[in-house]
């Protein structure tokens, strides 16, 4: 079959070169192109004389023996190349499946054989860029390499994108609770300062916040000592800190019927049950609005006047001047936007006898002003 494909360029190279990688990649390049060419016009149905001398034809002067392939070949060290793969690591804004494939172009000048996906899979988990990521997978069993890809993604979609340190807002921040460097208060860890709390059993625990308390506490005498409780509807038992025992004078075994004794820095605490007991708070069911009562006297003398929307009873009539002329006025545009509420406003004053529609030419027109109050025409 003849053909008018054009042939590969001769193939040339520097012979004083030292980079003997530039030239492998080169011949596997050349070499490439012509198996194409050589399958495109189906030289192999051509003798092997032919064929021979179209080869020297194409790849040029030079002499050409039977291990070309093998004389560009770069000698390859296995513990090199196995050295690349085990310390290369998730780059920074690189994606799993990019490190993944990553890992198997280095895996294969490793002759690692059958074992190629498993040791691709043991750098992954020993690689990724993320501690939570990596505890996830070593708590995997029978873990693969296709398991171990899917949790990644999974665990790199939920965390979204990720910032590098300097890109982080609270990188050069002070924390404003704990006083530490590089976060925010709100995901600072250090709450001690001002949070205690005491677990005294699998059902009760005692949490309190470190403030002032003012308002809402009351001075209750113990032993003719004055102690200031915080009065807590939320609370369940009393709790009374350690360190007052000895202001009180009282041993622990006494108050126990009454109080809980914790070793807490905090205020005394005053449950909702002795709150109630004591008259202190009591439950509102209901709240009932009240008039105000310094309102002048004339608003209570004609409350009538002051119901409803202000309509009065009868019929009005209103005299005009001798001399008066009608007039009618054009009406005014409306901005589109308030159209729909004016229309509405004007079928609601209708629905309450404020105006009537007038049908037929009339003598007097007059324009309206829109006034949009807040949200209320």
């Amino acid at each position: 079959m003849e053909t008018v494909l054009t042939p590969p360029l001769p193939f040339k190279y520097d012979e004083s070169s030292m980079d003997t990688s530039g030239r492998n990649e080169d011949w596997t390049r050349w070499k490439k192109g012509f198996e194409i060419y050589f399958k495109a016009c189906q030289l192999k149905e051509k003798s092997p004389e032919i064929q021979i001398n179209i080869l020297l034809h194409i790849i040029g002067e030079r002499t050409v023996h039977r291990h070309i392939g093998e004389h560009f070949k770069v000698k390859k060290n296995v513990t090199v190349e196995r050295h690349k793969f085990f310390t290369r690591g998730q780059f920074e804004n690189e994606s799993i499946d990019q490190y993944i494939f990553e890992l198997r172009k280095l895996a294969l000048s490793c002759e690692f054989n059958d074992l190629m996906e498993d040791l691709i899979k043991d750098r992954l988990v020993c690689g990724v860029n993320d501690a939570g990521i990596r505890e996830r997978l070593l708590r995997e069993e029978k873990l693969t390499l296709e398991n171990a890809q899917e949790i990644c993604r999974i665990g790199f979609t939920g965390r979204g994108k990720r910032l590098g340190l300097q890109n982080c807002p609270a990188f050069g921040k002070q924390c404003l609770r704990c006083l530490k460097m590089n976060h925010f208060a709100r995901a600072c860890g250090n709450k001690s300062h001002s949070v205690y709390c005491v677990q005294e059993s699998e059902e009760q625990v005692i949490n309190s916040i470190n403030k002032n308390v003012d308002y809402w506490s009351v001075k209750l005498q113990i032993n003719n000592k004055l102690v200031c409780f915080k009065l807590d509807s939320g609370a369940d038992v009393n709790v009374l800190p350690l360190k007052y025992l000895s202001q009180i004078g009282v041993s622990k075994s006494q108050l126990l019927k009454k109080f809980k004794v914790a070793d807490v820095q905090s205020c005394p605490i005053l449950s909702k049950y002795s709150c109630l007991e004591l008259d202190l708070l009591r439950r509102v069911m209901s709240i009932s609005v009240t008039a105000p009562t310094d309102l002048p006297p004339f608003l209570s003398l004609y409350e009538d006047v002051f119901r409803g929307i202000g309509c009065l009873t009868g019929k009005c009539s209103i005299t005009l001047k001798d001399d008066a002329e009608p007039v009618i006025h054009a009406p005014r545009k409306l901005p589109f936007a308030i159209k729909d509420d004016v229309r509405k406003k004007l079928l609601e004053m209708k629905s309450q006898n404020i105006i009537e529609k007038v049908e037929g030419p009339s003598e007097w027109v007059s324009s309206i002003t829109v006034v949009k109050r807040q949200t209320v025409i």
